[in-house]
């Protein structure tokens, strides 16, 4: 029993880890994205509420079905497809700023040296960057970690 509870643990956790992803990915770094989509999920409720009275019986009733939260579901599927899009076709643990630069350096018609050196380059400015994010998490109020 114990290697069952284990597995629906492990599936339990990895849906938290994907959801967590995917809300982070919606609400933080596309935002905009999600706000007009949303917005476009409201338009289409409100189109298909003019449009359901000019319809056929047999459309206007599978219309008639559909709820506001499927339309705003609908619009933010629709306005988040570039994201989805490039989480398939590039690598999905760096942002679009590193893609862009490593496709750069890749692109450049330099030596092998010069791409190590540039790609060298690169990374230290990625992990200096990471460097003082981590300080600023560490120095806000609310981190206050105390040795004992």
């Amino acid at each position: 029993m114990k290697v069952g509870r284990s597995l629906s643990r492990d599936i339990g956790d990895t849906a938290t880890r994907f959801l967590n992803r995917a809300f982070d990915l919606m609400f933080t770094k596309y935002p905009t994205r999600t706000s007009i989509g949303v917005f476009v999920g409201v338009t289409l409720d409100g189109i298909a509420a003019v449009l359901v009275p000019v319809m056929s019986v047999a459309m206007a009733a599978a219309i008639g079905h559909v709820k506001l939260w499927h339309y705003v579901a609908l619009g933010v599927v629709l306005l988040h497809v570039p994201t989805l899009v490039h989480l398939v076709r590039h690598r999905a643990d760096l942002d679009e700023q590193c893609e862009h630069a490593i496709a750069v350096i890749e692109r450049a018609p330099v030596g092998v040296e010069e791409k190590r050196s540039m790609y060298r380059e690169l990374v230290r400015r990625v992990m200096d960057q990471l460097v003082v994010t981590q300080e600023s998490r560490s120095a806000s109020p609310g981190n206050d970690l105390r040795e004992e």
